[in-house]
């Protein structure tokens, strides 16, 4: 999720045209109806039962977790210093200051500054600084839920400073905006909340498998909005 269908033994098929209907899929002229009960949910939900004052300890153990586990050129590195000497190439020094004049940005409460200076930047089919955007839209909404901050304008601002025509940023950002996620996201999500060292380290470990970096990109820009951006309390 948000965007795959997974089905199987549909090797019979034979068609050219594939569509997806409100409760199925259409291939060619045979109709497949899908049970609702089997599909994803990816909205980003926080249980009622979760204790605010968790959040930055689960932030700090996945944050932890994160750099153990974390490929070499991920945007953690905004996170943690040390990993600056994995940016060895003219090219990736260059594109890492840039990445830390634009959190440099962030943190003077240019937010939208930073998110410009971040978008469309990177590696990967979907940039890392996209990824990181798409991490902090999420954290924002997070936030939203557990009735810490007011940020509905501030994910409407975020969401237009960093579109791009780069189709596939474009979606996932646009889901993030919508607080959606697949589903080793909001597994890392959820451990977050939970008290199980072991649980939050597999949830890291688990986003990170998601493309190069770019599991790892989502997850800086998740631990960066959860740990250092703030908007007017409630």
């Amino acid at each position: 999720g948000p965007v795959n269908i997974v089905v199987r033994n549909l090797i019979w098929l034979n068609s050219e045209v594939i569509r997806i209907a409100a409760d199925g899929l259409e291939v060619g002229d045979i109709r497949l109806r899908l049970d609702v009960s089997l599909r994803y949910d990816s909205r980003v939900e926080i249980p009622e039962t979760v204790r605010k004052d968790r959040l930055q300890t689960g932030v700090s153990c996945f944050n932890a977790c994160l750099r153990k586990c974390t490929p070499e050129k991920s945007m953690l590195f905004l996170l943690d210093e040390t990993r600056m000497p994995f940016f060895e190439s003219d090219f990736e020094s260059v594109l890492a200051d840039c990445f830390r004049t634009s959190i440099k940005v962030i943190k003077m409460g240019l937010l939208l500054d930073g998110v410009k200076g971040i978008k469309g930047h990177g590696f990967g089919f979907t940039p890392s600084g996209d990824d990181f955007v798409a991490g902090l839209l999420i954290a924002f909404h997070i936030l939203q839920k557990l009735n810490l901050y007011h940020y509905k304008e501030t994910i409407e601002e975020v969401y237009a400073a960093a579109l791009s025509e780069n189709r596939l940023a474009a979606a996932m950002l646009c889901y993030a905006y919508q607080g959606r996620v697949n589903e080793k996201a909001k597994q890392a999500i959820q451990a977050i909340f939970s008290t199980d060292e072991n649980r939050i380290m597999a949830g890291a470990q688990n986003l990170i498998s998601i493309g190069a970096t770019s599991g790892a990109d989502f997850g800086a820009g998740l631990v960066f909005g959860l740990s250092h951006i703030k908007s007017n309390e409630r």
